[in-house]
């Protein structure tokens, strides 16, 4: 037997696996299972990291438990090839990685200027020749460890190497930190620049920490120098939410160890753990003396037990009464008989709202409402809570503010009624409010002539425009000369006779309306007429070309230029006035265009072919229009309406055309149909009297553009 191969044996009594095994190999070597003699495969099984823990090391072509590329061979053919240029399978002695390995493996501590293992338990690690400026090319590594049941805590003391670039990445001068034994551990962060980094502590005891310097010597940059030192492993955890695992994790406790972890949230909420893993070797002969992990429900050992775990089990959950949970995990030393069980556990916590109201309705006499980390007592409508914060006393409702009854509060246990007045009823969408009976809405009660408003407790008439409220507040009287159409290319406007005792105010309204080519011209003078600020007698005038608003509102003598030339063929002209129906006016309207005197009509006999319209088509007839047009001799008549647009209402009942077979209330006449909307008359029409007769009528509200005609009589 060789040197080598006894050294790859020794290797093997102290702990080492062969290289080709680790779970990483199939990164760095290729197994060529078919020229291997099949007795021997097992030495090519790879295993996984719980059977073969590389400490964070590196894959060692150069180790000495690597075997060589034609071991086992069935015929010469290799059994392992290298994915590097490498030569694997040397003999000669332990590599550099094997004697790390070793130090390792069994904690022994070695300790460099530059790199180490340090198994000491505290002590400082800096930069080669630290505080001097840093050589060039420089590469260090510390392997570190805190005793077996501490945790591992490290302290930057000093930093001073070049900053990072915009990015935030540090150049090739660095500190590097990595939780385990070696480069392939977790990163945990890279260090530069002049800013001390927060101490790092690590449960798992362990830390590997690399120092390294860049090809440029850097004059100013001075390394930088760490303290490490093993600290009890109590945790006190105060976050919402959070991971916890065992020491070494996912590698076995340490045993003859005691952990603990101290969980505390804020007052009002509780903890909820569950436990995604416990790994514990049962051992009949300790029963639950052995290894075990005590679940707490308070801040110290003595508080109550939840459980104590004694063998292995996954997916357990508990939750805390209070904002305590403490955690204890104890293990003995190990017979030789459970060598290699592992113990480790695995959990994650959070935080949720306590809900006191679960319990005796929290002490509350009626109503309990828990809440985000506290709770409240409430008390029903109708009560108030006492000063005890707890029980309720009955509010008096009317006595603040009468309940917010609008007329009569009476008060009841925890709650009240209101009452109104003989003519009044609680409100249908408000208990607390009495609304008036509408008399308006009363089918046994016909109290307005015109227009019924209903007001608080009693109601109010109005009337239309032309007409005033009568003594009585409820008949209306026709004014004359109050409003009107008018369609001379010429005229004049004076205000009406009102009579001086009725103290209503009056709307009139006069629509001129004259052919399309003619553009309408007014004067007006004021008699008598009072300045008023309010307006309370006023003169309005809207023409086609406003499209919104109107012409300036008259209120008095200096309201009003004395003529104003429109550029509209149709004018409005409305006159308001309040009691006492003080002063007068003239206005005067005259018309401008090409062609002489002309009077529209409206309704008439007509020809036996030619065009109707309503008055002011196309832009809108007037209100309160009658129009009636005959044609006589027919037995049948064509129409080409170009356009109709009547106020629509489904029964026809406001605006409308009515197209009668006969005179109006002719004994022989026969109804033919009443049309408004946009829905036109039919285009012919069989007659039997020989007379038609089309009925135009509009109310006083919404007007339509009207409509416009051809006919011929055939």
């Amino acid at each position: 037997m060789t040197f080598g191969t006894m050294i790859h044996e020794i290797g093997h009594v102290i702990g080492f696996w062969h290289e080709q095994s680790r779970t990483d190999r199939d990164d760095h070597v290729t197994v060529v299972k078919d020229n291997i003699v099949k007795s021997e495969l097992h030495n090519f099984y790879k295993y996984d990291e719980k059977t073969i823990n590389s400490l964070g090391q590196h894959y060692d072509y150069d180790s000495v438990m690597h075997y060589g590329p034609r071991s086992f061979s069935v015929s010469e053919e290799d059994t392992l090839i290298a994915k590097q240029d490498r030569d694997i399978g040397q003999r000669r002695g332990l590599s550099v990685g094997d004697i790390l390995q070793a130090r390792l493996l069994y904690r022994c501590h070695s300790k460099q200027e530059c790199g180490g293992t340090l198994y000491d338990g505290k002590g400082f690690v800096s930069s080669p020749s630290y505080p001097q400026a840093v050589a060039p090319n420089v590469t260090c590594d510390w392997s570190i460890a805190a005793p077996q049941g501490s945790a591992l805590k490290l302290e930057f003391l000093d930093m001073d190497l070049p900053s990072s670039d915009e990015d935030g990445k540090c150049d090739d001068s660095y500190v590097e930190v990595r939780e385990g034994q070696g480069e392939l551990s977790p990163l945990i962060g890279q260090f530069c620049g002049d800013v001390k980094p927060g101490a790092i502590l690590t449960d798992g005891g362990i830390l590997w920490v690399r120092f390294k310097s860049g090809r440029k010597r850097h004059r100013m940059a001075s390394g930088f120098a760490a303290r490490y030192q093993s600290v009890s492993f109590k945790r006190y955890l105060t976050s919402a939410r959070g991971i916890i695992k065992s020491m070494n994790y996912p590698l076995s406790f340490p045993p003859d160890t005691d952990s603990m972890w101290h969980i505390q949230v804020k007052f009002g909420f509780i903890v909820q753990l569950r436990l995604n893993e416990l790994l514990i070797p049962h051992i009949k002969s300790t029963g639950c003396h052995g290894d075990f992990l005590k679940l707490i429900d308070g801040p110290d050992s003595g508080s109550k037990l939840i459980t104590k775990l004694c063998r292995s089990q996954k997916r357990v959950g508990v939750v805390s009464s209070g904002p305590s949970l403490r955690i204890e995990l104890h293990s003995v030393k190990k017979e030789k008989s459970v060598y290699g069980a592992m113990t480790r556990f695995l959990a994650k916590y959070l935080t949720r709202d306590l809900n006191e109201c679960r319990k005796k309705n929290g002490g509350c006499q009626q109503a309990c409402l828990n809440m985000v980390g506290h709770y409240v007592c409430g008390c029903r409508h109708g009560f108030y809570i006492a000063d005890d914060f707890r029980n309720c006393t009955d509010i008096d409702e009317c006595a603040n503010e009468n309940g917010g009854c609008s007329h009569q509060c009476v008060n009841t246990i925890g709650s009240f009624r209101c009452e109104c007045p003989i003519g009044f009823q609680i409100s249908s969408y408000n208990n607390t409010h009495c609304e008036d009976v509408n008399e308006c809405d009363s089918p046994h009660l016909d109290v307005c002539e015109h227009y019924c408003h209903n007001t608080y407790g009693a109601f109010a008439c109005s009337c239309d425009p032309a007409f005033i409220m009568g003594i009585d507040r409820m008949s209306c009287e026709l004014v004359p000369g109050c409003g009107g159409f008018m369609n001379a290319v010429e005229g004049v406007i004076t205000r009406p006779h009102i009579p001086t005792n009725n103290t209503h105010s009056i709307d009139c309204i006069w629509f001129i309306d004259v052919p399309d080519h003619l553009r309408i011209s007014l004067s007006l003078e004021l008699f008598e007429w009072s300045s008023n600020n309010s307006c309370a007698d006023y003169i309005s005038v809207r023409g086609e070309e406003t499209y919104s608003g109107q012409y300036p509102r008259v209120c008095g003598e200096n309201g009003w230029e004395h003529t104003y030339n429109t550029t509209s063929s149709r004018v409005w002209v409305h006159y308001h006035s309040d009691w006492p129906h003080e002063g007068a006016f003239l206005m005067d309207y005259s018309t401008t265009g090409d062609s002489d005197d002309y009077v529209l009509t409206c309704g008439g006999p007509l020809n036996e072919s030619g065009v109707i319209a309503t008055p002011g088509f196309p832009t809108g007839y007037p209100s309160k229009l009658q129009c009636t047009w005959t044609i006589s001799n027919v037995s049948v008549i064509a129409f080409h309406f170009e356009k109709f647009d009547i106020e629509p209402e489904s029964s026809c009942q406001f605006d409308y055309l009515e197209i009668l077979d006969g005179p109006e209330g002719g004994a022989n006449s026969t109804h033919i149909g009443r049309f408004c909307g946009s829905d036109p008359p039919p285009n012919e029409l069989k007659l039997n009297t020989g007379e038609v007769w089309l009925l135009f009528r509009s109310d006083a509200t919404v007007q339509g553009k009207g409509f416009r005609a051809v006919y011929e009589v055939q």
